[in-house]
C-alpha cells in the first residue's frame, strides 16, 4: 500500500492471512492487536522505501496454514476504492 492507515484489532487477536507491503517514504502504517500469518519467504511484514510500520501487539508469523498470495494484503482495490472483493469472514 502507498498511503498511510491504522489497523487495529478488535476482542480476540484476529488472524491475517498474507503479507502487509507498505510503499512510500511519506507512507505510516501503524498495525496493532493482530496476528499476520503467511508462508512466504519475503516475511509478513515489509517496508519499502522510507515507510514506516508501527506495530504494538502484532505477531508476525510463517505458517503453511495460509498460503503466499501474489498480492499483499489490501492490495486489491485499496487504492482505488474498489472493496466489493473484500471478505469479513473469519476463518
Amino acid at each position: 500500500m502507498s498511503r498511510s492507515l491504522t489497523i487495529s484489532g478488535a476482542g480476540p487477536t484476529p488472524i491475517v492471512g498474507g503479507f502487509l507491503r507498505a510503499n512510500g517514504s511519506d507512507v505510516v502504517v501503524a498495525l496493532s492487536a493482530l496476528k499476520v500469518e503467511a508462508s512466504c519467504a519475503r516475511g509478513s511484514l515489509q517496508s519499502w522505501t522510507g515507510a514506516e510500520l508501527v506495530t504494538d501487539g502484532v505477531e508476525a508469523v510463517s505458517s503453511t496454514g495460509f498460503a503466499c498470495p501474489g498480492d499483499p494484503i489490501f492490495e486489491d482495490g485499496f487504492e482505488s476504492g474498489d472493496t466489493s472483493a473484500w471478505s469479513t469472514t473469519v476463518p
